[in-house]
């Protein structure tokens, strides 16, 4: 160490890294092919968004899905187009609230039933009092699918709407509310699956429940939402 110099040591740990758009002046090739999944409109693809359509089987899809696939790994972009059979449907999932009414007893705040003393008065105490029963609406979900659309969403989406139940319905009777309509980003079998759960930490300050909606490809989450 020499006279007059001087180490200063700068934390930069909190510096926001902004993200750089890189310029990718790879060859475009085009290529149609039949694949397990994905999109039908056109589109380019580079790198790992190939993933979209697939894992790759020659001896399923033939040499237009491996061409595809090589170009990719070989640095280049791909116009791609999904081709799918004539007859494919477009796979989705419509929820479903069933919502019907039932006589049930009242409870107090900490769930215990509640009894109506001869004189009125509300107790927990069932000897020589009567139950009180109110109407209660209770609500199950249920999931169902439509397959004759083929891949127009509004026809879709119009005959998700078509299974709601709920004018004119007897009180007796059960409603039903569609609720969402989920449906794929292209035809063909798909092995997406949907997980919708309470979020009670931001519903413990609300008068509704919040809920979260997720969408998985295996253990991939795609997408995710939420909803009251």
């Amino acid at each position: 160490m020499y006279p007059g110099t001087r180490f200063e040591i700068v934390d930069q740990s909190n510096i926001t890294r902004f993200p750089i758009n890189e310029q990718v002046n790879a060859p475009l090739f085009m290529q149609a092919f039949a694949s397990d999944k994905g999109p039908e409109e056109m589109r380019v693809v580079y790198g790992d968004e190939f993933k979209i359509y697939g894992d790759i089987s020659f001896a399923k899809y033939g040499q237009p899905l491996l061409n595809a696939a090589t170009l990719i790994n070989n640095g280049a972009k791909v116009l791609c187009k999904r081709v799918v059979a004539p007859d494919a449907t477009l796979a989705n999932l419509i929820i479903s609230a069933k919502v019907k009414k039932e006589e049930k007893q009242k409870t107090n705040e900490r769930g215990e039933p509640l009894y109506r003393t001869p004189e009125g008065e509300e107790t927990t105490t069932a000897e020589s009092n009567s139950p009180i029963m109110e109407t209660q609406a209770v609500i199950t979900y249920e999931t169902s699918t439509v397959s004759d659309n083929k891949n127009d969403l509004t026809a879709l989406r119009t005959s998700a709407f078509s299974t709601a139940n709920y004018d004119g319905v007897a009180e007796d009777q059960e409603a039903t509310f569609p609720l969402f309509l989920i449906a794929d980003n292209g035809r063909g079998i798909s092995s997406k699956n949907v997980h919708i759960s309470a979020d009670y930490g931001v519903s413990r300050t609300s008068k509704f429940t919040n809920y979260n909606i997720q969408v998985f490809d295996g253990a991939t989450l795609l997408e995710k939402c939420h909803f009251a």
